[in-house]
């Protein structure tokens, strides 16, 4: 089967070490990483249904985007592309909640 998913990555980095949350259509749950130069790796893992899903990241950051392949393991490999998500300037007027 082919086709393309939609997911999302919240990545930290200290120092060298990355971290944070790899969230999918069904699933969500920790990942944990590596960053050496331009290089980038790092691992996601959900149980599902009695059994493990696997995701190895391994990719390279060029002109602000990351991209690389994915293993999924018996589920194979495919590409995947990732870019910084750009927040909207806050605007409009904040007013205090009231209790009600």
């Amino acid at each position: 089967m082919r086709g393309s998913a939609s997911h999302a990555l919240f990545l930290e980095q200290d120092g060298e070490n990355l971290s944070g949350t790899h969230r999918g259509d069904l699933l969500a749950g920790d990942l944990r990483g590596a960053v050496a130069g331009s290089q980038v790796r790092f691992r996601s893992s959900f149980k599902y249904e009695g059994t493990r899903l696997n995701y190895d990241f391994d990719g390279r950051l060029e002109n602000g985007k990351l991209a690389g392949v994915i293993d999924m393991g018996e589920y194979g490999k495919a590409r995947w592309t990732a870019q910084r998500h750009q927040y909207g300037a806050p605007g409009g007027v904040v007013r205090p909640v009231k209790n009600v």
